[in-house]
């Protein structure tokens, strides 16, 4: 059989061909779709979770600072204001690169690699109020915060499962 005539197709084998290429574009895009979908319902739940720790923590600075241990205590606006205003920017930047696969990978690693430091300043911050009052707050805080560390790590997962 001659090589030429057995690459050649006929006109209903490349309708198929292309019907299915079609096909499976139009399937990796509504994969692609419930990926980020799914990534974004996990990107509330932890913003959720880190209003609601910034809700705790401004009941204890609060609480602290009437009881006048201020001074024991690293806690100042200028530090809550700061900290709101990284996360204000990290909701920005995920939310406009969601769909640029090599952007949202750096922002989603930066984003776990400030939430792990974070992590470690709120243990600090548990061990140096183990015998208060307040100490059963930062460990909620500190759970909160976990939690939402789980959350970017698994949306990080799936950003790297949708992507490559």
């Amino acid at each position: 059989m001659d090589k030429g005539a057995a690459d050649i197709l006929s006109r209903e084998e490349r309708r198929f061909l292309n019907r299915r290429s079609d096909d499976l574009r139009i399937l990796k895009g509504e994969a692609r779709a419930q990926i980020t979908l799914k990534i974004q319902k996990i990107f509330y739940v932890a913003l959720c979770l880190y209003f609601i720790r910034a809700c705790l923590i401004f009941f204890i600075v609060n609480d602290v600072v009437a009881s006048g241990n201020a001074q024991g205590y690293m806690v100042d606006g200028a530090m809550m204001l700061f900290r709101l205003a990284v996360l204000f920017i990290f909701i920005a930047a995920y939310q406009h690169w969601l769909d640029d696969a090599r952007l949202i990978k750096t922002i989603s690693i930066s984003a776990i690699a400030v939430s792990c430091s974070l992590i470690w300043q709120d243990s600090e911050w548990l061990y140096l109020t183990l015998s208060t009052e307040s100490s059963l707050l930062f460990f909620s805080a500190l759970m909160l915060r976990l939690v939402s560390l789980s959350c970017l790590i698994w949306s990080h997962k799936l950003l790297v499962t949708r992507d490559g």
